[in-house]
């Protein structure tokens, strides 16, 4: 399995690749082997980690840029086996997370035993000239300061 970005000559979108033993593409998931995610409300979408829980549904994360509030947010997806969005997962298989004012960025994605999820990232803020590095544990939610860096933690 792959995760990036792609363009189709019009808009950027996230793109999961996965990939048979002999190198083709499996087309069992999402139809060709290749599950693309454009957003209605983003207008550039970046994956950057990958990992798979132990029933086999893909995590994703990385960032998109939102043209209405001019912020990069954290973007993650969780896909099923057959390359569909896991709509039990946040918004239809998609959690975004926005800091007004920051640009939010996940890097690299794990998972837990226990299910959570783990992802990790940076934000940094123009305003301020300031970086922090980010912590989410999906499905807790919280927010907490700890030696000057902020942490995030999500619910979905």
């Amino acid at each position: 399995m792959v995760a990036g970005e792609g363009y189709d000559g019009l808009n950027y979108g996230a793109l999961v690749l996965r990939y048979n033993d002999d190198g083709t593409l499996d087309d069992t998931f999402d139809y060709d082997g290749v599950a693309v995610y454009n957003s209605d409300t983003t207008e550039y979408e970046s994956l950057n980690g990958l990992a798979i829980t132990q029933e086999g549904k893909i995590v994703v994360v990385g960032t998109a840029f939102n043209p209405y509030t001019h912020s990069y947010d954290v973007l993650i997806l969780r896909y099923n086996t057959d390359g569909t969005l896991d709509n039990t997962f946040g918004s239809d298989g998609v959690v975004m997370y926005n800091r007004p004012e920051w640009y939010d960025e996940a890097y690299s994605v794990a998972t837990q035993a226990d299910g959570k999820i783990v992802v990790t990232g940076e934000s940094y803020s123009q305003i301020t000239n300031t970086n922090a590095i980010n912590l989410l544990t999906l499905p807790e939610s919280r927010f907490r300061n700890k030696f000057g860096m902020t942490h995030f933690f999500l619910s979905c």
